[in-house]
């Protein structure tokens, strides 16, 4: 609501501007009989209808656009592939979580598709375990999340364990994916079995311990910054020096959230 909240901004960029981007990219190669893959839901759908919007009027064509199943099954992966082996367009966009596209990519595998440009949106561009277990992805371009570096985070990941944190369900999921495990405060209903919660991060988990270049978590931690320093400046108002009205400070007693 713009009235109620109008100082209000996004953690991450529209995905109109993503959309906007891959368009002038498309446009810079001169790549103008092009494919489009999308994920069923409303990412996929409204990046596709904005990319259309943004090759109106110009000289790329769409050849086909296909869409990932919300509910994955063989028979209808294996019916896109086919319009992908079978079109002459070799300029695949791609606009799909990592999740939804890396069963896809299992079965593109075993159809002897080759010479594919992928374009890549910024919900998998950056995914590591794509790019580890399919060669082929090598040469996608896309647009990703812009990286940054949070001091302090791999010491603090270090501390975070189920023991430390018994109530968050996110510290217990974590370490079912790390461990395999249902630490001891939550496994009554688990069919995993059981661990202390006190495991110590291995040499595998780098990926989970990979702080050097965070993008989602970068764009989190600046918006938590942003709303600490805006409250701070708040509460540190002096008054004639102000920002509202007659140089005025919000009373801190009845805070409105245009302020």
């Amino acid at each position: 609501d713009r009235k109620q909240f109008p100082t209000f901004f996004r953690v991450v960029p529209s995905d109109d501007y993503q959309v906007k981007a891959v368009a002038q990219l498309l446009k810079r190669f001169d790549w103008t009989w092009i494919g489009v893959v999308t994920e069923d839901h409303d990412y996929g759908r409204f990046a596709l209808q904005g990319l259309k919007r943004e090759i109106e009027n110009t000289n790329i064509c769409l050849a086909y656009h296909e869409m990932i199943p919300k509910d994955y099954t063989q028979e209808q992966v294996l019916k896109i592939l086919k319009v992908m082996k079978e079109s002459t367009a070799k300029v695949v966009v791609v606009f799909s979580g990592e999740g939804e596209f890396y069963p896809f990519l299992r079965e593109f595998v075993t159809q002897n598709i080759t010479g594919i440009q992928w374009i890549a949106s910024e919900a998998w561009v950056t995914a590591s375990i794509l790019a580890e277990t399919y060669p082929f992805l090598d040469g996608t371009i896309g647009f990703a999340v812009r990286q940054g570096h949070i001091p302090g985070l791999q010491d603090y990941l270090k501390t975070v364990t189920p023991e430390r944190y018994p109530s968050n369900p996110q510290v217990q999921e974590l370490w079912e994916a790390l461990y395999g495990c249902c630490p001891s405060t939550s496994s009554l209903n688990s069919p995993l079995p059981s661990c202390t919660g006190k495991e110590t991060l291995r040499e595998e988990h780098s990926a989970y311990m990979n702080t050097s270049s965070p993008r989602v978590a970068y764009n989190v931690y600046k918006a938590v910054y942003a709303f600490a320093h805006s409250l701070h400046n708040l509460i540190h108002c002096i008054p004639g020096n102000g920002p509202f009205e007659n140089f005025s400070c919000a009373n801190l007693n009845n805070v409105f959230p245009w302020q």
